[in-house]
């Protein structure tokens, strides 16, 4: 649920589970290159200790802040981002559990923002390289180039034992 900002108080998303499951907002940006601070102020209620709990993060990309769980105040979650030399589009993620860890509770979040730095502050245990982790993910091109090799000769192989007939030559066909 999104609350509008009024005078006295900032904008706020609340995510609400009430069975375990992954709640989340989310906003596409685009990211010039360069490196970010993304972060929101986040308190919780309710939500178990041993599931995923509440985050900021980029959906599909594994990248998140450490979560939240328990009861807490406000406090501030966070990771420093490398976006390398192309740009990128990415979602900006405020979540409650995850495809891979389902959770119940309340999550707040305000103030959330993605502002451009110089790099990670010293001793960051949050930090990630964009490019390096989609690299990862798409796979090495020797393994494609591999896959699609494997593909041409299970094509090859299926034409000359399953390929086309010649009617006038099969016998159940000839008066």
């Amino acid at each position: 649920m999104w609350t509008p900002p009024t005078a006295s108080n900032p904008g706020q998303v609340e995510i609400a589970n009430h069975l375990p499951n992954d709640g989340r907002w989310t906003q596409p940006v685009y990211l010039p290159p360069g490196w970010y601070y993304i972060s929101a102020e986040n308190k919780v209620e309710g939500v178990p200790q041993d599931t995923t709990g509440a985050f900021v993060g980029l959906t599909d990309e594994g990248v998140n802040s450490p979560a939240a769980a328990g009861n807490t105040d406000w406090q501030r979650l966070a990771f420093y981002l490398e976006v390398g030399k192309g740009g990128a589009n990415v979602e900006i993620v405020l979540g409650l559990g995850n495809a891979y860890g389902f959770s119940n509770g309340h999550a707040y979040f305000r103030e959330v923002s993605v502002v451009p730095v110089d790099g990670p502050v010293e001793d960051s245990p949050v930090v990630f390289h964009l490019d390096a982790i989609r690299k990862s993910k798409a796979g090495s091109p020797i393994a494609l180039a591999a896959a699609l090799a494997l593909l041409a000769a299970l094509a090859c192989a299926g034409w000359y034992l399953c390929g086309p007939r010649d009617i006038r030559r099969d016998p159940q066909t000839t008066p």
